[in-house]
């Protein structure tokens, strides 16, 4: 067995007629490759070729290719050109640029994980070359492997000044290399960063919810903004809703008895979405073209948690919400409206303003009373009112005009105002529990069969 000693570090022995590696004693790969065929007709293109990577990428990785067969030398050859090559890499201080990336940029980790400092200086020096050219792949070396406590502040700073977006296959991969680092210089204390980060975010939040704010959200770097900050992206429905969330209570059931907490946790306070549904959190809204244009608070974070199981904590408890404020009356191009399981007692006389309001759900607010501002919603096609414990709906309803769905069941319904429902032309589907339909007169039954729904 022949054997070649690089360094104290690096050995490459020839086994079996193949050339392996050898890091710290322990086996590290074979080697694959020598030769790159070059056509005869293609050696004046080469002159400007600047690296190994360079040749192979303008030869059409021919490196990675079955060698031709009259180009072929014995393996006992090729070992000692693998050795050549392995003893100028490292007698020019590890320059990438003499081994291709698929051998270079392994080797160099291997060597920086059993203490080799001249390959760590290469490797950070690597990194920021390859971070800079929008290379995103080694963001998993700079996490994962912590590669990033390599860097001090000032390195940090010249990469982020370096950055280009022209350079990253995606925005959101050079947004994620960006936020990445100035959540480094923050930890580090740096007030700059952290000033640039928020900016940054701000700037994001206000052309509504992407893939970049979903990133914002799930690495907590939403978090780095106050509720102040956060709502004054939003201009005047911001405000509303800022009020909104301070009116909002979550307390938990300890021994038969509600125990409210003082604070909530970042899980619990609203957060921008594309949409509201219940496994996206407890509070939720849209933002489009500057305004607010959904909202959705479900009370239950058990059914939040069950929805999605990203949000499982186990400080779960209820959200109560007793009264809604008149300023939510401000909101006048909000189109969507869910407060499910609030406790939610009343209805503000500004709630009349919601002329574009188009779904409305108050099911299980068991306590809650519907005032006249509900019934002149001309604009509704779609009211839940399920859980509630109602026992009549008032003759108003018919000023729903556009109403196309109306849910009932769960409630303590004696019967429905006919007459009322009959004037609602569009009326495709009316929702009551099985109870109900029994006690239906013949009349009310015949007229509502078409579009009756029971659950």
């Amino acid at each position: 067995m022949r054997e070649f000693k690089v360094n104290e570090y690096i050995t490459l022995k020839f086994e079996n007629r193949k050339t392996n590696i050898y890091v710290a004693a322990k086996l590290f790969r074979q080697c694959k490759y020598l030769l790159i065929e070059i056509p005869i007709n293609e050696m004046t293109s080469l002159d400007e070729i600047e690296s190994i990577d360079d040749a192979a990428k303008r030869l059409g990785h021919s490196l990675e290719n079955e060698i031709n067969p009259e180009l072929s030398i014995p393996p006992e050859v090729e070992f000692w050109g693998h050795c050549s090559n392995l003893q100028a890499w490292y007698e020019n201080k590890y320059n990438p640029r003499l081994l291709h990336s698929n051998l270079a940029f392994p080797l160099l980790q291997k060597l920086n994980d059993v203490g080799d400092l001249l390959a760590r200086q290469v490797l950070k020096e690597e990194l920021a070359r390859r971070l800079i050219a929008g290379a995103y792949s080694v963001m998993d070396l700079l996490i994962n492997k912590f590669y990033i406590d390599f860097f001090n502040r000032d390195e940090l700073w010249f990469i982020l000044n370096e950055f280009k977006l022209d350079k990253f296959e995606k925005k959101l991969y050079y947004v994620s290399a960006e936020f990445f680092i100035l959540k480094k210089l923050v930890d580090m204390g740096d007030g700059k960063a952290i000033q640039r980060l928020k900016i940054k975010i701000i700037n994001y939040l206000s052309n509504g919810y992407n893939s970049i704010i979903a990133h914002c959200y799930e690495r907590g770097y939403i978090d780095y903004l106050t509720r102040e900050e956060f709502w004054g992206v939003f201009g005047a429905d911001g405000v509303v809703l800022h009020e909104l969330e301070q009116k909002i209570k979550k307390y938990r059931i300890i021994s038969g008895q509600k125990r409210y907490v003082e604070q909530f946790q970042n899980f619990e306070y609203f957060k921008l979405q594309d949409g509201i549904n219940i496994n996206s959190g407890p509070m939720i809204f849209t933002f489009e073209e500057g305004e607010i244009t959904e909202i959705g608070i479900f009370g239950d974070e058990r059914s939040v948690a069950e929805a999605n199981h990203d949000y499982y904590y186990k400080d779960k408890g209820h959200l109560e919400l007793e009264e809604l404020g008149e300023s939510i009356g401000k909101l006048g191009s909000l189109k969507k409206l869910i407060l499910r399981d609030l406790g939610l007692k009343k209805l503000p006389t500004s709630f009349e303003n919601l002329d574009q309001l188009r779904i409305l759900s108050l099911a299980e607010n068991s306590e809650i009373k519907l005032s006249n501002s509900l019934w002149k919603l001309e604009s509704l096609k779609e009211l839940d009112l399920s859980m509630n414990n109602l026992r009549r709906i008032p003759k108003s309803v018919e000023n729903l005009k556009n109403l196309q769905e109306l849910y009932l069941y769960g409630n303590n319904l004696k019967s429905v105002p006919l007459k009322s429902i009959e004037k609602l032309k569009k009326l495709q589907e009316i929702c009551v529990d099985l109870e109900f339909a029994k006690r239906m007169d013949d009349k009310t039954y015949e007229y509502l069969k078409n579009i009756l729904s029971v659950t």
